[in-house]
């Protein structure tokens, strides 16, 4: 893979959340873990920061309801989050995706997303 210049970290963050069981079906694991409120309280202060540090930020996940709660939490935070998920309708998200187009480089970008509508 070429080198893009884009620096990459990862950074472990360790939640509250409960053992899973090997035998769980994946959904069911992808639904406890959007659902988990310390996890997702993590999220948004790490986007939170990121913001406060200028940098753009893009949460990815599999959930329209994940989306929902991250963005609903981020809103209240005084954030206003692009979302693009299942629950968006066409016009909505085309109307959304010209926005952030047009959206001068300097401002504040925060989008919440399924992967299917990037």
């Amino acid at each position: 893979m070429e080198d893009s210049g884009i620096p990459r970290q990862l950074i472990v963050r360790e939640t509250s959340l409960p053992p899973i069981p090997p035998e769980m079906p994946i959904q069911d694991v992808f639904k406890a873990m959007a659902g988990d409120g310390d996890r997702n309280m993590l999220i948004q202060e790490d986007v939170l920061q990121a913001l406060s540090q200028g940098r753009k930020c893009l949460i990815l996940s599999q959930r329209k309801e994940h989306c929902r709660l991250l963005a609903e939490g981020l809103t209240q935070k005084g954030k206003y989050p692009y979302l693009l998920s299942g629950a968006v309708g066409k016009k909505q998200r085309t109307a959304i995706l010209n926005e952030i187009k047009e959206l001068p480089s300097e401002d504040e970008l925060l989008i919440i997303a399924t992967g299917q509508y990037l």
